[in-house]
């Protein structure tokens, strides 16, 4: 445990002096930063928004609008592909791998890093809609401090959905950078499945394609397009398939896949259960959902 905690925070130093931390600082701002300016402009339309009961879901909508279809994945694409980068860039990549640290710690801490600037990602974008809501009216008195109350439960539980959507692109991101010296590459390679996603968007069977479930997510949120399979299933698949491809290669390739057979195997087991667990726990949740709503309108013809 002691050195897969050096081993992460050797990953974070180095990460520090990279672009990839300024494009998560960048990208989790810079969308509620051009909403701020245009709200700043339009004060009067302001002051009414923030009289609304529903003002935190609007802006919450107006962020997501941009960030879920397009922002986000070609953030999670740039910081995942450039991960690696700073090893293949110096020529390190050997010495990384005679330190005395396993290949596991080496897999586990970089994928850790990607996780923690992910989340982090999450943190800004969030402080910078609540920031959106409330410099206003620092700004002007004329215009009031949001009338409703911050919807934290609200918050949390579509971060949570965004998250789970974006996971997939992170996965492939991280296993073609992985592999692939060049990273122009997987970079163009990730633009391409990103759009060719975005165009089979109102295709029926959208949901196999792993590249927009953020934006789906966002769209079905806001009854712009019908639900279809069960998205967030698709993508937990999607990442522990992507996870467990990656892992595998990454210790086949340096050779240690056949001296530690048996840890390898309880780690991918340990990958599949908690992938079980996801994919039965939102199909439960999306049974409730059905039954309730059947009952709701059982119900409603009853009365009627």
């Amino acid at each position: 445990m002691t050195t897969f905690l050096y081993s992460f925070q050797s990953e974070w130093i180095k990460l520090r002096r990279s672009s990839a931390l300024w494009l998560t600082l960048v990208g989790g701002l810079l969308i509620p930063a051009i909403i701020l300016i245009a709200r700043l402009i339009r004060y009067k339309q302001t002051s009414q928004e923030n009289a609304l009961e529903q003002v935190w879901t609007i802006l919450f909508n107006r962020c997501w609008e941009n960030m879920a279809i397009l922002v986000l994945p070609v953030g999670i694409i740039l910081v995942a592909s450039l991960i690696h980068q700073i090893e293949y860039r110096n020529n390190a990549w050997k010495q990384l791998l005679t330190s005395p640290q396993s290949l596991h710690t080496i897999f586990w801490s970089k994928y850790l890093v990607v996780f923690l600037m992910l989340f982090g990602f999450f943190i800004l974008l969030n402080l910078g809609i609540y920031l959106t809501g409330v410099i206003p009216a620092l700004f002007y008195s004329s215009i009031p401090f949001p009338k409703g109350k911050f919807p934290i439960a609200f918050f949390v539980e579509k971060n949570l959905y965004f998250m789970l959507g974006i996971l997939p692109i992170l996965g492939f991101q991280y296993l073609m950078s992985l592999h692939i010296k060049n990273f122009i590459v997987p970079i163009g390679i990730g633009f391409a499945l990103l759009v060719a996603s975005l165009i089979g968007i109102s295709w029926e069977h959208n949901y196999t394609l792993p590249y927009n479930y953020a934006a789906i997510e966002y769209l079905m949120g806001n009854r712009h397009l019908p639900i279809q399979g069960n998205i967030r299933s698709w993508a937990v698949s999607y990442f522990f398939l992507a996870t467990i491809i990656s892992y595998v290669l990454f210790l086949f390739k340096n050779q240690d896949l056949r001296l530690h057979y048996g840890k390898v195997l309880i780690i991918v087991f340990i990958l599949n259960l908690l992938w079980v667990i996801c994919i039965w726990g939102f199909s439960t949740k999306k049974n409730i959902t059905s039954k309730s709503s059947m009952l709701i309108n059982i119900q409603y013809v009853v009365h009627s």
